[in-house]
């Protein structure tokens, strides 16, 4: 009897030791994933600190003028914005943008202007690639904007 009472013990013990490795195991594996989740997240906040966002957009303003508003949605700070046209400007009259551009610092949330004209025939959209400098590395953006 003292026997059976024995292995009875010593199999409750034994499962009861196999349990606790089981869970820790599993605990110490939930641990490593929530940790690389968290790694992962604070890495692409510091991205996002680290980076600007420029886009463009047009407004229509009085007969035939248009605004090309550029902006920064970005956290970061915009250096040295250049503008490429990659379509045709047939029928746009684009006033004073090799004055403006490149543009030296765009903060973010911040904004510039440049003003354009239509004539007869203009074209409908206008393709627009816009590169920039920030703390994270030289980046760029295309846009396709209606006129």
């Amino acid at each position: 009897m003292k026997i059976l009472d024995w292995m009875i013990s010593a199999g409750a013990l034994l499962m009861s030791v196999y349990t606790f490795f089981k869970h820790d195991k599993k605990l110490k594996d939930q641990e490593k994933r929530l940790n690389a989740i968290a790694i992962q997240k604070h890495e692409e906040e510091e991205i996002l600190k680290r980076s600007a966002d420029v886009k463009g957009n047009i407004i229509k303003e009085e007969k035939g003028r248009r605004v090309l508003r550029i902006y920064n949605k970005g956290q970061a700070n915009a250096r040295n914005i250049r503008l490429n046209i990659l379509s045709e400007t047939e029928g746009l009259i684009l006033f004073r943008f090799d004055e403006k551009l490149p543009y030296e610092l765009l903060t973010p949330y911040d904004k510039f202007d440049l003003i354009f004209f239509c004539t007869e025939g203009f074209v409908p959209t206008l393709k627009i690639q816009l590169i920039w400098d920030d703390d994270y590395k030289d980046r760029f953006s295309e846009q396709v904007l209606s006129i």
